[in-house]
């Protein structure tokens, strides 16, 4: 009877606190009422029926609770309600996505940094902030089966190596599909994204950040040389040539902004019909109390006593970087810990894009 009242208690906690649970944090709980022996005794039961996970060597939670669990070390509440999740990707690890509803919250589109020549860019809110690693956007579309389509050779055309098709960001009347068809290529030093495909998520393609985007700044991704006519960026450099005065100018005014009547916000108006879908949701104007999407736990961070006793500190540090894979680049910003010192990584290059605005 004692086993089936404690198994209860147990699961309920880990359903109500959602993270990962110690039998030193259970006995903490229960106000030292139960001996840790017991709790030990009645977890490893628990998990041989069934009922709980081993989520690594001392911590447990329910097998319902596992990916909450991950989302709550990995993620902070307030981006949580902004509705950043986890997605899966091919190399079994979790990273941080902005799935489709969401991008509003965290992006918004007006001139591109780059000149008036450059038309619209998308933009990172100023009261955000994202880590490297993390899935930006998704760049979504018309499916297109043949590049001898006309509309297969577009400015606006992804082509998708998984599957073989080609994804055009905007429709037959040039109204845009997704805030990724805003993103502009500044050359390979300035690119703080990439597209990238994954095999779990065939026929699709994601924007993914290759280095901490800071608020406010601009996403920029590589089309690749040959998608502007050269072979090279270095020779694009050499034959670059300033915009004239017409098309500056009639690429200014496919800028111009106006003012929503339904919630006051200033949207270009290329931008209308995609801020039709989402106008007035209060969560894209929240302010954060905290920058920074990844929570402070022995998960992602070394405790001050386990950075003082030689003989935690081990043990600390392999839990405080236990969600990292270093195969895997998309977790390394998982700890806040710094894993990486003088290892040489990239993403792979899995994905092919073309995108202008």
């Amino acid at each position: 009877m004692l086993y089936e009242a404690l198994s209860r208690v147990i699961g309920d906690m880990c359903v109500r606190l959602g993270v990962p649970l110690t039998v030193r944090s259970i006995s903490l709980l229960l106000d030292n009422t139960i001996r840790e022996a017991l709790l030990e005794v009645t977890c490893q039961r628990m998990v041989e029926e069934g009922k709980l996970i081993q989520v690594d060597k001392d911590s447990y939670t329910t097998r319902n609770m596992r990916f909450a669990c991950r989302v709550n070390l990995l993620i902070s509440r307030e981006y949580q309600r902004l509705g950043m999740t986890l997605l899966h990707t091919d190399a079994g690890s979790e990273v941080r996505y902005i799935p489709a509803g969401a991008e509003h919250r965290f992006f918004e589109v007006r001139p591109s940094s780059i000149g008036a020549h450059a038309g619209l860019g998308l933009f990172l809110r100023s009261s955000r902030r994202v880590p490297q690693g993390c899935v930006l956007c998704e760049y979504r579309g018309r499916t297109l089966t043949s590049a001898a389509s006309s509309a297969a050779k577009g400015v606006y055309v992804v082509r998708v190596r998984s599957s073989g098709t080609f994804i055009d960001g905007v429709t037959a009347t040039g109204e845009h599909l997704s805030l990724a068809t805003f993103i502009n290529d500044h050359g390979p030093l300035r690119a703080n994204a990439q597209l990238m495909e994954y095999d779990s998520h065939s026929g699709r393609v994601f924007i993914v950040a290759i280095r901490d985007i800071a608020p406010a700044e601009e996403i920029f991704v590589v089309y690749g040389a040959t998608y502007w006519g050269f072979s090279s960026y270095e020779e694009l450099k050499e034959h670059l040539v300033p915009p004239s005065a017409p098309v500056s100018k009639a690429t200014t005014a496919l800028s111009q902004a106006t003012t929503c009547r339904r919630c006051g916000e200033v949207v270009p108006w290329r931008v209308l019909r995609l801020h039709s879908d989402v106008c007035g949701d209060p969560l894209t104007s929240t302010l954060l109390l905290n920058l920074d999407c990844l929570p402070r736990s022995e998960y992602t961070a070394v405790c001050t006593a386990g950075r003082i006793l030689a003989g935690e500190r081990v043990r600390a540090f392999h839990k405080a970087t236990s969600l990292v894979s270093l195969s895997d680049p998309q977790t390394l910003a998982h700890t806040f810990e710094d894993i990486v010192q003088d290892l040489e990584f990239c993403f792979t290059d899995d994905a092919e894009g073309k995108g202008s605005s």
